[in-house]
């Protein structure tokens, strides 16, 4: 996997859920894995994008912001039943994150 470095705005989110240090960067990377790793059929179930047009990693504050969205529609534990399989464990926490804060 390439880096995709935890952004402050991610890390800060975290730490206010008291995720902090290597576990914060794991689960970003876990997040990011489990995105980029995915059946494009799964992520479009979870109603977000997560490439620019030009195939790079859109980010992970605008994923949080689109998951954020799509929950919205369905409802936060249909949402979360979801994405559980496609997440995993750890990841599914930045996933739980979004539904909670405000990702700007």
């Amino acid at each position: 996997m390439n880096n995709y470095p935890l952004p402050d705005t991610v890390r800060a989110l975290c730490s206010k859920h008291g995720i902090t240090g290597p576990d914060a960067t794991t689960m970003h990377r876990s997040f990011v894995n489990a995105i980029l790793t995915a059946p494009a059929d799964d992520i479009n179930a979870l109603g977000f994008r997560y490439l620019t047009p030009g195939g790079n990693y859109l980010g992970t504050v605008a994923v949080m912001q689109q998951i954020k969205g799509a929950a919205e529609k369905i409802g936060r534990d249909a949402y979360l039943e979801k994405a559980a399989p496609v997440f995993g464990s750890d990841a599914i926490r930045l996933v739980v994150i979004a539904l909670e804060e405000p990702c700007a």
